[in-house]
């Protein structure tokens, strides 16, 4: 797909990686939605991109329907709202942080992608979420949020089968750590040591190179169902992030 005039909505828009996006959109000429549950957020990355800010929380339906219905076309999502769990231990997660992030990273995903897939019907469009690396392997560190992400991962891979055929692209990121807010404000990595941090740098990914993917996906009409790991080396193997440091 061509994004030169296209109207793209990225969640999750106000930081990270959602704001990358925005801008590099931006660039390439679309006309882009930021929507963010933070509305100040929203709107300065609206300010960076050209956009229009949109507050929207992702977990009501509601306000996912009346996002889409409150433009006139849709050509591109990019699911991007997401949380952490931010606990020690799942023993100890909050159950409300627990439904929380559920309902952040996988359900309302499942919504928005509903309600733009409708609104695409009959001219097609491509729609990328961001799931993790902790999707395609199993994160002790975070149960809850491993299994969030795997869901997005296995969601994505089904769903693209439906769409294809009303011509409508899925795709997803797995991303491993990336120099984001998100992470760097993460209670476990506060908690690391200079010495812990200089390595946790070296293996973080910077926004653009996760970008980069999110653009090949929309571009690349060939691409569907795929979920791609972006990272500094291999995948690593199960339980090793950040634990072995």
């Amino acid at each position: 797909m061509q994004i030169k005039d296209k109207v793209a909505i990225v969640t999750g828009g106000g930081s990270g990686i959602g704001r990358a996006t925005c801008v590099r959109l931006g660039e390439l000429g679309a006309r882009v939605v930021v929507a963010d549950v933070n509305l100040a957020a929203a709107q300065e990355t609206a300010e960076l991109c050209g956009g229009s800010a949109y507050q929207v929380d992702v977990t009501s339906p509601q306000e996912c329907t009346a996002l889409i219905h409150s433009l006139q076309t849709v050509d591109i999502l990019h699911n991007n709202a997401g949380l952490l769990t931010n606990s020690e231990d799942f023993l100890t997660a909050p159950p409300e942080r627990l439904v929380r992030l559920v309902n952040t990273n996988l359900v309302g995903l499942m919504l928005l992608t509903q309600a733009a897939a409708l609104s695409m019907m009959g001219k097609g469009g491509v729609i990328v979420n961001t799931a993790s690396v902790s999707g395609l392997r199993p994160w002790p560190l975070d149960p809850i949020y491993s299994a969030s992400k795997a869901g997005v991962v296995f969601f994505t891979r089904a769903v693209a089968e439906q769409l294809r055929a009303h011509n409508i692209r899925v795709n997803t990121i797995c991303p491993g750590l990336v120099r984001t807010p998100m992470a760097a404000n993460s209670p476990r990595i506060q908690a690391l040591t200079p010495e812990q941090r200089l390595k946790v740098d070296e293996m973080l990914v910077e926004p653009a190179e996760v970008v980069d993917v999110v653009i090949e996906f929309i571009q690349d009409d060939s691409l569907f169902g795929e979920a791609r790991f972006i990272g500094k080396s291999g995948l690593p193997p199960e339980g090793k992030m950040i634990r072995g440091l």
